[in-house]
């Protein structure tokens, strides 16, 4: 794809340096958290280091997808719930880090963050050949990408108030939903950076189609890889497509409003929208269908939803969106065109998460980068201002000290100081001793274990096991069922029960999950005696965990 003045070589210079810089960023930043790759085995003194920074949860949730595309599944299902339901997930960076652990014969967060390494180069270089296709000068490109790589929120103001006296306490939502940024989504959710790489590659092949049909020039090739990039967009995230749609269709309805001024405008965004359509829909809609599907409807209900007030949005936010207002003013007088999709994708963010933050807040995932580059105009005007200035080093001083606190320095410090200090992320040695029993494979079908919901969480994303209870969302009835497995003696405090007061719930469990084999550790001796009694044969014992096999697993 080319555009007019877009891609000199000087410019591809620049992309790969800023590209190279991103990738020196993160090395640094994986090397202060302390954080492994996941190429070999780390031993730590609690046990062996996972290469996890943050949130393992859905990090061991995104392993337990990546394990079954590696094993050859097309469609994936829910390895935390052991309910009958269809695998019909397909996730595309998922499924191809998963291919790649396949191909390369690496392990599966080796290969995970292997593909997020890729995925923030392509989105920093993606993202340049955008900016400059709306327009950007090169001033604006370097400090757009500034804010795509650095860029976080303004809540460590509100926190400093905080600790001398003159705020109440607040969570900020740059600490807790890194997702939402890109450049939290860098350094710890590989995942959600390639979605950000197709994202970027979007905003570049629509901007370019955009140009080249207004310009009555042939944008083919362009619009091809509109498609594509939407198609695998669409089967990517849930949220980024439904975003980007609506930013996109809030700028056609704008343009259509001021068509009679241009039509040859207008004309080019109804095409484009209309590629955009036919690209996103099928993701679209196949999510949609999975949605509502039993089981999967749970997931879908409990993945959506963001829990914090307006106040933490406006904080986690509000710097970026005003260095947004100043390029927006920057720019008003100069040409409105190239600012329209930066601008709506941004007004739809505040709208999302001022007006309805308790509940899709998700559907915001995204637009950061419409924000990013209006900011990019803001940040490059504090500049010119400062240097209009000759030899004023106050008004230098003033422009470092507003481009840190908007784009939000001290909060991604903090950030990352916080996952710095939590625990680390960790396999208990005597677990992974004896986890190698246990067979991938059992009577035809993915083996099912029987476990405590802690442990539960870990397995289908570490070795690729189904259980009975895990994740909080990709477990059906979580909370029902955790307790069950702790009323029927998977919990240190059931252990007072005797083994006949627990049986039959225990037998209930039994009967309708089916498992294979039952993970127990050897403090819970009270639900090992109930399990001797119902026939379970001991496999493999260590000093911490206890390994049965089913009955009808023997057969």
């Amino acid at each position: 794809m080319t555009t007019h003045g877009a891609h000199t070589p000087v410019a591809w210079r620049g992309d790969l340096l800023a590209a190279g810089l991103t990738l020196l960023w993160l090395f640094i930043v994986r090397a202060a958290l302390a954080c492994p790759w996941g190429f070999a085995s780390v031993t730590a003194p609690d046990g062996l280091l996972q290469a996890i920074p943050f949130n393992p949860d859905d990090t061991w949730s995104y392993l337990s997808w990546i394990v079954q595309y590696r094993d050859g599944q097309f469609g994936a299902d829910l390895l935390y719930t052991t309910e009958p339901h269809p695998a019909l997930l397909w996730v595309f960076p998922l499924w191809l880090i998963g291919v790649i652990a396949k191909v390369l014969s690496i392990p599966t967060l080796g290969a995970y963050w292997l593909v997020g390494l890729l995925g923030a180069g392509a989105t920093v270089m993606l993202f340049r050949c955008a900016a400059r296709a709306l327009g950007l000068e090169p001033s604006a490109v370097d400090w757009t990408t500034v804010i795509l790589v650095l860029g976080s929120g303004a809540s460590w103001l509100w926190h400093g108030a905080n600790r001398i006296g003159f705020a109440p306490p607040m969570a900020g939502g740059e600490f807790l939903y890194l997702d939402l940024f890109s450049s939290t989504a860098f350094t710890v959710y590989p995942y959600h950076t390639v979605s950000f790489a197709l994202l970027a590659g979007l905003w570049w092949a629509v901007a370019v189609s955009e140009q080249r049909l207004s310009n009555r020039e042939p944008a083919r090739l362009a619009m091809g890889w509109t498609t594509i990039l939407a198609l695998l967009l669409g089967f990517s995230r849930p949220y980024e497509p439904l975003a980007f749609a609506a930013a996109y269709a809030l700028k056609s309805g704008w343009l259509w409003w001021k068509r009679s001024d241009n039509q040859t405008d207008f004309r080019a965004c109804l095409i484009v929208m209309c590629v955009l359509a036919v690209g996103l829909l099928p993701g679209v809609v196949w999510n949609a269908y999975v949605s509502i599907q039993p089981v999967w409807s749970t997931f879908a209900q409990r993945s959506l939803a963001l829990g914090l007030d307006r106040i933490s949005w406006l904080s986690a936010f509000g710097g970026l969106w005003l260095l947004a207002l100043m390029g927006f003013l920057s720019r008003r007088r100069v040409a409105l065109k190239p600012c329209l999709l930066p601008l709506t994708a941004t007004l739809l963010a505040i709208v999302v998460l001022i007006g309805i933050p308790h509940a899709q807040a998700k559907l915001a995932s995204g637009l950061i980068l419409g924000t990013a580059l209006l900011g990019g105009w803001g940040a490059s005007a504090i500049v010119r201002w400062s240097r209009s200035l000759r030899g004023s080093t106050l008004a230098f001083a003033c422009a470092a000290l507003s481009l840190t606190g908007l784009l939000g320095t001290p909060s991604m410090a903090m950030g990352l100081l916080a996952i710095r200090l939590a625990s680390a992320t960790t396999i208990d040695p005597a677990l992974n001793g004896i986890v190698d029993a246990i067979p991938a494979v059992t009577r035809g079908h993915r083996t099912v274990v029987l476990t405590d919901s802690l442990t539960g969480g870990v397995l289908p994303g570490w070795r690729g096991l189904r259980v009975y209870a895990g994740h909080f969302s990709l477990t059906h009835d979580f909370e029902r069922k955790r307790d069950e497995l702790a009323a029927a003696g998977f919990d240190l405090k059931a252990q007072t029960s005797s083994p006949q007061t627990i049986t039959p719930l225990l037998t209930s469990i039994v009967k309708r999950a089916a498992p294979d084999y039952a993970l127990v550790k050897t403090d819970y001796k009270t639900v090992g005696t109930a399990l001797r009694h119902l026939g379970w044969q001991p496999v493999s014992r260590n000093s911490g965990w206890q390994l049965f096999r089913a009955p009808e697993a023997t057969k």
